[in-house]
């Protein structure tokens, strides 16, 4: 378990260059060009669809599945099946070589984490980050659970990162400059360093982090 300290958001220079690099993520500002109008709405159309899938078809029934003792592969196996299941695709699948269908990120574990063997821990926190394709677009979102009983630094660092989020969610709205809505907070150091499989972040303290993103 990581010992507590003042949560500290990473800054764009640190994580946000990484996934820049990593996901072809790029900074804030208008994604639709000189698109017409017509275009606009259906892409939103589209975006919907996908998202939908996200919500109802993976995160929703994901919800009573983590638990002490369980396995974040068999975590990845449900969001898989469920992704099937409603005629879309896991678009981390074999994205840039990665192995799963989905990434679990525990504790000290920034972002990006692939599922595997391990079994989740009481005072575990995991961030499940679930992406699918259909129809054309993706759609992408996480949901953080907290196994057994987190300690109380554990759970602020879970509810500040949340906040962060939905107010961030709260400032969008039509001319405003779109980006992407994910922080990123460490109970330690901003620094981190990418492990050998070239996708999982974790924090170079070994101090937890907490990511939630909705995009």
């Amino acid at each position: 378990m990581a010992a507590t300290g003042g949560a500290k958001l990473l800054s764009r220079a640190g994580l946000g260059g990484f996934l820049q690099r990593r996901c072809g993520l790029w900074g804030c500002g208008s994604p639709w060009g000189v698109q017409s109008q017509q275009h606009r709405q259906f892409f939103w159309r589209k975006w919907k669809s996908s998202h939908s899938v996200v919500r109802q078809a993976v995160i929703r029934p994901a919800y009573s599945v983590p638990k002490i003792g369980m396995m974040t592969d068999e975590i990845d196996f449900i969001v898989h099946q469920e992704t099937i299941r409603h005629n879309a695709y896991p678009s981390p699948l074999r994205y840039g070589g990665f192995a799963k269908s989905v990434c679990t990120s525990v504790n000290n574990v920034v972002c990006h984490g692939i599922p595997d063997t391990r079994q989740l821990q009481d005072g575990d926190i995991i961030n499940v980050d679930v992406t699918v394709y259909l129809e054309g677009y993706h759609g992408d979102t996480s949901e953080t659970f907290l196994i057994g009983c987190v300690d109380e630094v554990g759970r602020k660092l879970v509810k500040t990162a949340m906040k962060c989020r939905d107010e961030a969610i709260a400032a969008c709205k039509p001319g405003a400059p779109l980006c992407v809505i994910e922080p990123i907070l460490m109970e330690g150091s901003s620094e981190f360093r990418i492990l050998k499989d070239k996708w999982t972040a974790v924090s170079a303290d070994d101090k937890r982090s907490h990511g939630n993103h909705h995009l």
